[in-house]
């Protein structure tokens, strides 16, 4: 197996710098770059007389910034209104009777006569009678009165018939929102519609990184920031890449980057530069921070024993994400996964699954590791072992594979009665052939280990095993950086999880020959033991 050689600083983030310098001419209307298809079919659906539009997004500001774009780019921009709460009155306005006089207000629909109006999916989704008005409107193309708020309380008048205001409607929604709306009512995939999709984010390449460069110049203006130095324009991408979790896209998300570019001009004025930005980064983790640092503190105070010194059979430090909901959170934490064998038949018992903590992501890894077992060492001879395989102080549901790769190298070090060193954190999935897979919140786990080392004063290096696919995925901010650089952390991509046990543990052919010695031995004394039995009972039988 060849040598594995650990990562080095420039491979942990991202560095865009080049292609901000290549920047020349900023475009008029950068979604349309960077979303050609959907500028194309909602233009389209200006001209084409279909009545509903449906526009497919995860955040209300970033939706609205993109139509805004494409209508302004049109020679002729129709009349245009967007609202994220409504009600009846505001859709279809109000009819009112006071002294024997009628009274009809109109309401947006009838406001934007051959216009469009978007409006936000929630609102039809809390109140699914509201949708069926707006339905039967899509349907006919007539506004009825009786739809008006306080139409149902006229008795003694006849209601005047319905207008045709010729206004098109922009349903603004995620997917599981529309996936959502398709449950209320079945009919509604079968509507007559225009569908187009964005999303917030965006690949960074020299053909679109103008267009990404431009809207990020677009939300500074509207915060009041007038100058983004070059520098600023890199770290506000590596940070946006760090949202994303990927080195080749950058989130793009509107109200996210109104809050921070807003952050910046109250607290650093008209200029926005890494500085700022980095102040904006290092305000809203410490004022999230409050769970991760009580986490901390039982690993301090020991509550937790965290092992990241010495060696240990069958006790190998793992990694995991901790996701709170509310104000969404999510941060990296050390675990222990700890491996216990015993005479047996080659199971693998899983105490989280037998406990009923663990969901079924976490179950398929445990047995995708018993699996992997069985084709090491089950095809040459029965495998008298049988193994616990414990996440040690987990007291909530335990759910995902990430540990799979932790749990295989725990369980060989118990069958071979080898110590694992314990400077060592691993993480990532494995396959039924040994490979090791990529994970989620690579980021925050990396970053877990060298936060627990500086916790425990530790003077010497800790090392990290990190599934080689998730390479692509590392945004660490600079701190890392400057660890890895100084070698108090080291960073090693895997492909396969007998590359963790060759850094775990000890070469894999000297690992694997202890676990089939073992094996051996007790085979061989249980066929004495049998041996011994048959000759006992043909001494009976004589």
């Amino acid at each position: 197996m060849p040598k594995l050689a650990p990562l080095l600083p420039d491979s942990l983030q991202p560095d865009f710098s080049q292609l901000i310098d290549a920047v020349a001419d900023l475009p008029q209307s950068p979604w349309k770059i960077l979303f050609p298809y959907a500028s194309q079919q909602l233009t389209d659906a200006i001209a084409l007389p279909h009545r509903l539009i449906t526009l497919c997004m995860n955040d209300w500001a970033t939706g609205i910034a993109f139509i805004d774009s494409t209508l302004s780019s049109l020679p002729e921009s129709p009349l245009y209104q967007c609202l994220n709460s409504y009600g009846q009155l505001e859709l279809f306005g109000e009819v009112t009777l006071e002294a024997d006089a009628l009274t009809l207000s109109p309401g947006a629909i009838l406001q934007q006569q051959n216009g469009l109006l978007g409006i936000s999916l929630p609102p039809l989704l809390e109140n699914p009678q509201l949708w069926y008005q707006v339905k039967g409107y899509l349907l006919s193309g007539i506004l009825r009165w009786h739809d008006g708020y306080g139409a149902k309380h006229i008795k003694k008048m006849q209601l005047p018939k319905g207008e045709q205001p010729r206004c098109k409607l922009i349903l603004i929604g995620s997917r599981s929102q529309f996936a959502e709306l398709n449950q209320l009512d079945p009919e509604f995939s079968a509507l007559t519609q225009q569908f187009c999709e964005i999303a917030d984010e965006a690949k960074v390449t020299s053909a679109s990184i103008s267009a990404i460069i431009a809207l990020i110049e677009q939300q500074a203006a509207l915060a009041g920031i007038t100058k983004i130095t070059t520098s600023a324009k890199n770290k506000l991408l590596q940070h946006l890449s760090a949202r994303r979790d990927h080195q080749h896209y950058v989130q793009l998300n509107a109200s996210y980057l109104s809050k921070l570019l807003s952050y910046c001009h109250y607290r650093f004025g008209q200029e926005l530069t890494p500085n700022a930005i980095a102040d904006f980064i290092s305000t809203q983790q410490q004022a999230m921070r409050l769970p991760q640092h009580y986490s901390d503190e039982s690993i301090v105070e020991r509550q937790i024993p965290i092992a990241l010194e010495g060696k240990a059979i069958g006790q190998v430090n793992g990694l995991s994400v901790v996701e709170l909901e509310g104000h969404p959170l999510e941060f990296g934490e050390v675990f222990r996964v700890t491996a216990a064998e015993f005479l047996g038949d080659g199971e693998v018992v899983d105490v989280e699954r037998k406990a009923e903590m663990a969901g079924n992501i976490h179950s398929k890894a445990m047995m995708i590791v018993e699996s992997y077992l069985s084709q090491v060492f089950g095809k040459e001879e029965h495998v008298p072992f049988s193994a616990n395989i414990v996440f040690e102080q987990s007291y909530s549901h335990t759910d995902g594979d990430s540990a799979a790769v932790a749990t295989y190298v725990a369980l060989i070090s118990a069958l071979a009665q080898l110590s694992v060193r314990q400077d060592v954190a691993m993480t990532g999935s494995m396959d039924q052939a040994g490979n090791v897979l990529a994970v989620g919140g690579i980021n925050e786990k990396v970053a877990a280990i060298y936060r627990t080392a500086q916790l425990k004063q530790l003077q010497q290096p800790v090392l990290v095993l990190i599934p080689a696919s998730n390479l692509v995925n590392l945004c660490c901010d600079d701190a890392l950086v400057e660890a890895v650089n100084k070698q108090r952390l080291i960073i090693y991509p895997i492909e396969h999880v007998e590359q963790a046990i060759e850094i775990a543990i000890a070469e894999v052919d000297k690992v694997y020959e202890a676990v089939r010695t073992r094996i051996k031995e007790l085979n061989g004394q249980e066929e004495g033991d049998t041996s011994w039995l048959k000759k006992l009972m043909r001494y009976w039988q004589a």
